[in-house]
């Protein structure tokens, strides 16, 4: 049997529904150009980074990881670089102990980063967190690092992974739909203790929307 790249290995089939998935995060991402101002983006981008410090953090543990058996030729489409970009991710969250978990965060994100997904604008710590949640949950069991995933628990947790992330952009977009924004804003300039004691005019208001769209 082939894998998707067209070598020899039954263990490695991408399912098609993965691929689905990995074209639907490419396809949200792709949302988020356009979407948000480039001084916005950029506010957003050093919030998102710095309440996720922990994730991004270098360490010497990252030495540690390694990308294990690639699969990955050069003639490979964008789906099935997305989704063996995450399945080694998977890999380190299934098979390795925390500190390793965490360095790989921030290997991940520079890899989907280089494939324009952006996830430096919707918090892949996030989606990783709530990926380990929703796998621990539905298997029953805390991950320690110390167990064999097999292929199956792998791909399930690839879909979960997916799945979060593709939660994770939609959630960027629609946080900045121009009604979402709109209410945000002025309900900022009617309750926002800061705003209201520094007595600047709720006029002022259209002003700062322009600047977020």
């Amino acid at each position: 049997m082939s894998d998707y790249w067209g070598k020899t290995s039954p263990r490695w089939v991408m399912p098609a529904r993965l691929l689905d998935l990995a074209d639907k995060l490419a396809r949200e991402a792709a949302g988020l150009s356009g979407r948000l101002a480039p001084e916005s983006a950029a506010g957003l981008r050093s919030l998102l980074m710095s309440s996720d410090a922990k994730s991004v953090r270098r360490s010497e543990v990252q030495q540690q990881i390694g990308d294990g058996p690639g699969f990955m030729g050069q003639d490979a489409d964008y789906r099935h670089r997305i989704a063996e970009v995450l399945r080694l991710h998977c890999t380190s969250l299934l098979t390795a102990v925390a500190p390793v978990r965490v360095a790989s965060i921030g290997r991940t994100r520079e890899k989907l980063y280089a494939l324009d997904l952006k996830p430096d604008l919707w918090q892949l710590g996030q989606a990783t967190s709530k990926a380990l949640a929703v796998f621990e949950l539905e298997f029953r069991t805390q991950l320690s690092g110390n167990e064999q995933a097999t292929a199956a628990d792998e791909f399930r947790m690839l879909e979960i992974m997916l799945s979060a992330c593709i939660c994770q952009v939609q959630r960027t977009l629609e946080a900045f739909l121009p009604s979402v924004l709109r209410e945000r804003t002025f309900n900022a300039f009617r309750c926002s203790k800061q705003i209201l004691d520094a007595r600047i005019d709720i006029k002022t208001a259209p002003a700062v929307l322009c600047v977020f769209i």
